[in-house]
């Protein structure tokens, strides 16, 4: 997987790389997988030496009032934060904390799970209530596709907390994306948790992305009506991890409505691109504690 996300690593001299790993472990307490999924996504992170990254570390951790722990996981997600000054780290987080009504923490892991083009643009356009504004769309969105009852304004946050990328996409597409995800016909039986479909979702990755059934992979019903509930199963009751999957994988599939137009073309690239990248380790809820 590591090797997928950044193919440049096979030029590097394994013996040396170890080393290097076996360095920043020591200095960081991070274990050698966490160091190459850091490497995956920000390669110029080896340039530090191991006091240097450790220095950072504590740099960020006391700007943001955070344990050097919290510190690390977040790293571990956002990598790039590694290259953000931390007194301006700490400002875009209270930036964002005012804009979205998160606690410090929350918003910080919001930030850590965007992509790393759209956390720069978070960072350097430095727009008042362009965060809110995203947000705000985004309500809309759900307003249109499940009505104002059930789209609440809680029920939008949590759902940017739980999956980040959403902020950073086109609401049309998000909406294409969903309308079809709903339009999967309804299955027999009982709606189950999507957590039980991990062994749906890893042997669709095991088959090359490809998905058994119009509706196996998240065994639920996912018909007009009931489609609200499903969808929330989906996005807020399971793992993060894997519901980015099973959304990508869906997305991937040949399931997925209209695939020759050029709309959802778009739909499939950018939210297969933006909600696989964020495979992230840190499995906590909106109001959670990191440090706050």
């Amino acid at each position: 997987m590591v090797l997928e996300r950044q193919p440049a690593l096979k030029l590097a001299n394994p013996h040396i790389l170890a080393q290097r790993m076996d360095a920043y472990s020591r200095a960081t307490g991070l274990d050698a997988y966490q160091l190459l999924y850091m490497a995956a996504r920000l390669p110029a992170f080896l340039r530090l030496s191991p006091p240097v990254l450790k220095e950072r570390c504590e740099a960020l951790a006391k700007s943001l009032a955070l344990g050097f722990e919290d510190v690390l996981k977040l790293l571990v997600s956002q990598p790039a934060f590694l290259d953000v000054q931390p007194d301006l780290l700490r400002a875009v987080s209270g930036r964002v904390t005012r804009e979205l009504g998160m606690r410090p923490g929350a918003a910080l892991r919001v930030l850590a799970r965007l992509p790393p083009s759209e956390l720069r643009g978070v960072i350097t356009r430095q727009q008042p209530g362009l965060i809110r504004e995203r947000l705000a769309g985004l309500r809309r969105m759900m307003m249109r596709t499940f009505g104002p009852r059930r789209a609440t304004p809680e029920a939008a946050l949590l759902l940017v907390a739980r999956c980040p990328p959403l902020l950073a996409l086109p609401t049309k597409f998000v909406e294409a994306a969903l309308a079809a995800l709903m339009s999967i016909p309804p299955t027999k039986g009982a709606v189950m948790p999507v957590v039980a479909a991990s062994g749906g979702a890893g042997a669709a990755a095991s088959s090359g992305g490809r998905i058994r059934g119009r509706s196996s992979m998240f065994h639920m019903n996912v018909n007009t009506r009931s489609g609200v509930g499903s969808l929330l199963c989906l996005l807020f009751r399971s793992v993060p991890s894997l519901c980015y999957r099973a959304f990508a994988l869906f997305l991937s599939s040949s399931h997925f409505p209209y695939p020759n137009t050029r709309l959802q073309q778009t739909v499939r690239h950018d939210l297969y691109s933006a909600v696989y990248e964020q495979g992230s380790s840190c499995h906590t809820h909106l109001h959670g504690t990191c440090g706050t």
